[in-house]
């Protein structure tokens, strides 16, 4: 299987590939395929919180979407741009980035974490992981 087919996992345990450090994100929460050019097959895993997409600032809560990187995904109460998400399997995976954006290329540095719906700030642990600012990180426990 191409690097570009492996389903990648999102989810509260370290050893997801996108480790998201919140009690309301599940351990295995979601995972997500890369189909093609700006192409991505997002699967909620049976999350507790479910898995929404918001697009144009409308939220649609899903079971299996095709996505792009234009979207906004919330695993939970936690919200991520999946430019974020894409940035992070780049840098963990070595993903070509012509396997996700064969015209363009993505700014160097990641978006910043938007504020979720409950008002909490987000940043990224030592770990890699997505916490709550200020609050112990539930992956690492830095």
């Amino acid at each position: 299987m191409r690097e570009s087919q492996r389903r990648y996992t999102i989810g509260r345990e370290i050893s997801c590939d996108i480790p998201v450090a919140d009690d309301s994100v599940s351990r295995l929460h979601a995972q997500l395929t890369i189909v093609g050019p700006n192409r991505f097959l997002l699967t909620d895993c049976n999350s507790s919180n479910g898995t929404t997409v918001i697009r144009n600032g409308v939220p649609q809560p899903v079971r299996e979407e095709i996505v792009t990187a234009a979207d906004v995904v919330r695993f939970g109460g936690v919200t991520l741009p999946m430019q974020e998400m894409l940035a992070l399997l780049q840098e963990k995976h070595g993903i070509p980035e012509s396997e996700i954006f064969p015209s363009r290329r993505l700014d160097p540095a990641p978006a910043p974490l938007p504020e979720p719906a409950h008002g909490r700030s987000l940043e990224r642990c030592q770990c890699g992981s997505i916490k709550v600012k200020g609050e112990t990180c539930l992956v690492c426990r830095a």
